[in-house]
């Protein structure tokens, strides 16, 4: 019986012990659900390796526990003796102990990867998808929808005194946006504390937007030996006690498990374990640290390469005259020949970069050619490696904003060539295709070479339906065609190949034709960020024009100072003070300006002697403008490649200003006279002004606002130096009406600022006046905006769009996507021009001359801007 007591005794202390290890088994080392997943395993793999856990945790648990249930069976009188009994003692604890189990793939892993020359931990299946983000999430920062939907915290979400909310701005300006673009963390603009209430509105509040919220993953979880990344030469030995340390924790939690199960292998096995991932964590280390060391080594490399690729980012005219000279882009054509014997260069363009070297500085022999072509210029002229293009470039709207290549826009000066598809060959032919007559009598043998994989290819085929079209590749395959009689006349952009014309030799019977088919106006491209060097090299263009208006040329050059008497402030003193504070200044500008003419002679000197046999001058596009003419000089600017995806409003620039705002402030001058600006009533209203002008403020409202043409304060501006500082000091964002003139392009005397005019939007045909939007030259995305917005009512003119139809413009995505039916809520707004002026201004002034479309672009076009 004693024995028997002894047995029982024993019985009740092994089933106190099994309690307890069973106890230690259901403890949950890992984090709470929700922060510790699975790895991505299937959830067959899952389950399996689920089952194996509960098989090691708990298989010596369950016999153990089975042995004791029969020892107190036996001992104790009123324990049941039903064997089913000890089978529900074993089936409930193994569903204490299922139900305690830890998460499968409990051990968190980590990946080492290296990607561009950087070593990464990558922590796999240690984040919850709640805490998984994209570091590089979208952000559209005038799109309403996704920013609604995101978690705004309350210490996210600052109040701005005098600001305007997202959300308002968008129930104020109705329309659809799409969330495809990114950006930054909007902030508040410097414009946006303008002095409003000293123009008598209150501006509406307006709130900042919180950013994205930040997700940070768990660095660590329970259990994990880490390996470390050594960004810098860590000593081994730290490395080694920092593992050591976490192995023997690791040992001590080990060895306490195995103690109460008393099972002295797990333990075993656990060192074991333990000791190799020792192992494999030091050699890791090591290797880590070796590689960290060469990575440091190839990073000092690799600044030391990047340091010498920096782009100075100085003003380009004050990097020209360090430099010493002028660097050009340009490919060899028509407009550029090389004497095969002295290796000189020469022609149309090459006179160009000579004048621009000539202005800058004061020796038309300092410059230097790179050859370009047309897949590398605008990557050459974007990373410094020229000053600026003198290749014949067609002005697009696409190369203006965001050009595809570079991924940035340009700044075109005024066209200095207008070129276009035209016909050439034998000239009965040319002529038939002029006519667009491929029937009647001799015109039913015309045919046409075009060259293959062109657009030219269906503008012939829609001009000359009937005739011959016979393709070609490269220039030989033309000349032998037209040799064989295959062609009789081709159709291409000048400058055309010479050997077409040597082909022909002096017969009369070659012909180019006066006609374009296309539009391509050819421009001086420099970059958009440097407005002091663009308006240098876009006064060559205009000087050659005046020079050729006003009977100007090498024999009289003197002459042109006279142009410039009261321009005498357009000086090294001030030259865009304030916007190109570490420039040298342009300098007085008359004396090289006489210098330029004397030694090139006005435009239609250098045309004559460069490009009158390529493009034939008389009653084209390429003459200068006289007021005693009565044609038009209304031409719309090709849009070209508008569906590349620009990036959208630059932060706090003004177009970005504009639209958080939610209006518009356009200065208006009433001193235009009836038709132009009025406000008959007095009124502070913005709904009682009427006129040309105003409405041409309207359509850009319109066009930033989904067609809402009403999201606009007038500013009333008493004259034209009022309107200068109201530009400079921010109380507007652009001015309507204002007289263009040279002065103002480079130093405006009362400011000392530099602006920037749209294109014409009305002539005073009585005074060769022209007269443009207005904006501050330091903002060229804004001036862009506004230089396409009245370009767009142009062309909706040109192509037969009113407001009923706007929904045939394009769409244009170059200014982001919420801004990508800008053009089409134009025209919606105010219609086409021949609309707009006939609503406004024709009772005034009837449309007659200038301010008419530049029929068939066979009229002059090319118009003297006045000096002052």
């Amino acid at each position: 019986m004693e024995e028997t007591s002894k047995d029982c005794d024993v019985a009740h202390e092994e089933q106190s012990h099994v309690s307890s290890v069973t106890e230690l088994h259901n403890v949950d080392l890992y984090p709470p659900s929700g922060t510790m997943y699975p790895s991505l395993e299937s959830v067959d793999d899952g389950e399996e390796k689920e089952d194996q856990d509960a098989e090691i945790n708990t298989g010596a648990s369950e016999k153990e526990a089975v042995r004791v249930a029969a020892m107190m069976d036996a001992c104790d009188d009123t324990a049941p003796k039903d064997p089913s009994q000890t089978a529900m003692v074993q089936k409930q604890h193994q569903s204490k102990e299922t139900m305690a189990k830890p998460h499968s793939g409990g051990m968190t892993k980590n990946a080492i990867s290296q990607e561009d020359n950087q070593t990464k931990v990558v922590q796999e299946s240690s984040m919850a998808p709640s805490q998984q983000h994209n570091s590089e999430m979208p952000y559209d920062p005038f799109t309403i929808e996704q920013i609604m939907a995101l978690p705004q915290e309350e210490d996210q979400q600052q109040a701005q005194p005098g600001a305007r909310s997202v959300a308002s701005l968008n129930a104020s300006a109705p329309g659809a946006f799409l969330v495809t673009g990114t950006g930054g963390t909007p902030r508040t603009s410097s414009r946006e504390e303008a002095d409003s209430t000293a123009m008598g509105h209150n501006e509406p509040p307006r709130q900042e937007q919180s950013a994205y919220p930040t997700h940070v993953p768990p660095t660590s979880l329970h259990h994990d030996i880490e390996a470390v990344v050594v960004e810098e030469e860590v000593e081994r030995a730290q490395i080694e006690e920092e593992i050591r340390k976490k192995v023997l924790e690791e040992a001590v939690q080990a060895d306490v498990v195995t103690n109460h199960g008393s099972h002295k292998r797990w333990m075993a096995l656990a060192l074991v374990t333990l000791v190799i991932a020792l192992s494999l964590a030091i050699g890791l280390a090591s290797s880590l640290s070796s590689k960290s060391n060469d990575d440091t080594e190839n990073d000092k490399n690799n600044d030391d390469d990047d340091n010498e690729m920096l782009i100075d980012e100085r003003p380009t005219l004050e990097i020209v005259r360090e430099r010493g000279y002028v660097k050009c882009g340009m490919d060899e054509g028509a407009f550029v020949s090389i004497d095969e014997d002295t290796k000189e260069i020469s022609g149309f363009n090459v006179e160009q970069c000579q004048a621009v070297a000539l202005l800058a500085l004061g020796d038309s022999t300092k410059f230097e050619p790179f050859w370009v072509t047309s897949t590398t210029r605008f990557l050459f002229l974007q990373n410094r490696t020229v000053d600026l293009l003198t290749e014949g470039t067609t002005h697009t709207m696409g190369r203006d904003v965001h050009e595809g290549s570079s991924q940035t826009g340009f700044t075109f000066t005024t066209p200095y060539v207008y070129a276009g598809l035209v016909f050439a060959g034998t000239a009965n032919f040319v002529d038939c295709a002029e006519n667009y007559d491929s029937f009647n009598g001799v015109c039913r043998d015309l045919k046409v070479c075009v060259a293959e994989g062109t657009t030219h290819i269906n503008i012939v085929y829609d001009t000359l339906p009937g005739s011959v079209i016979a393709p070609f590749t490269g220039t030989p395959e033309l000349i032998a065609n037209l040799e064989s009689g295959k062609c009789n006349a081709f159709a291409t952009e000048p400058p055309f190949p010479p050997q077409a014309k040597e082909l022909y030799g002096r017969s009369e019977d070659f012909k180019v034709g006066a006609k374009f088919f296309s539009k391509e106006p050819l421009a001086l491209v420099t970059r958009s960020n440097d407005p002091e060097w663009s308006f240098l090299v876009d006064l060559v263009v205009h000087a050659f024009t005046l020079a050729e208006a006003h009977n100007i040329s090498k024999l009289n050059a003197e002459e042109m100072a006279n142009l410039f008497v009261e321009n005498s402030t357009i000086s090294e003193s001030n030259v865009l003070h304030g916007v190109q504070k570490n420039s040298e200044g342009i300098g007085n500008i008359s004396p090289l300006l006489v210098s330029m003419i004397a030694e090139f002679g006005n435009h239609g000197d250098r045309y004559a002697e460069h490009i009158e046999s390529l493009i034939p001058r008389q009653y084209g596009l390429n003459s200068v403008y006289d007021k005693s003419q009565s044609s038009g000089l209304l031409y719309a600017i090709p849009f070209g490649k508008v569906e590349e995806p620009g990036p959208g409003p630059v932060l706090n620039g003004t177009l970005d200003t504009v639209l958080r705002r939610g209006y518009l402030r356009c200065g208006v001058l009433p001193s235009r006279g009836p038709g132009f600006v009025s406000n008959p009533a007095a009124e502070a209203t913005n709904l009682a002004w009427t006129g040309f002008d105003v409405e041409f403020c309207r359509g850009l409202a319109a066009s930033l606002f989904a067609g809402d043409k009403t999201k606009i304060v007038f500013v009333e501006l008493q004259d034209a130096v009022e309107s200068y500082f109201a530009l400079s000091n921010t109380t507007v964002d652009v001015v309507g009406g204002a007289r263009v003139t040279l002065q103002a392009g480079c130093n405006e005397p009362n400011t000392g600022h530099g602006f920037t005019f749209s294109s014409p939007y009305y002539y005073d045909n009585e005074r060769n006046d022209a007269f443009a939007f207005l904006t501050r030259q330091e903002d060229s995305q804004w001036s862009d905006f506004v230089y396409w917005m009245v370009m767009a009512v142009v062309y909706a003119e040109e192509e037969g769009i009113t407001k009923q139809d706007s929904s045939s413009m394009p769409v244009v995505t170059l200014f982001g996507e919420h801004l990508k039916q800008c053009l089409r809520d134009c025209i919606s707004a105010l219609g086409s021009y021949k609309e707009l002026y006939l609503g406004t201004l024709q009772a005034f002034v009837p449309r007659s001359g200038a301010n008419t479309l530049n029929e068939g672009l066979a009229w002059p076009q090319m118009f003297p801007i006045p000096p002052v």
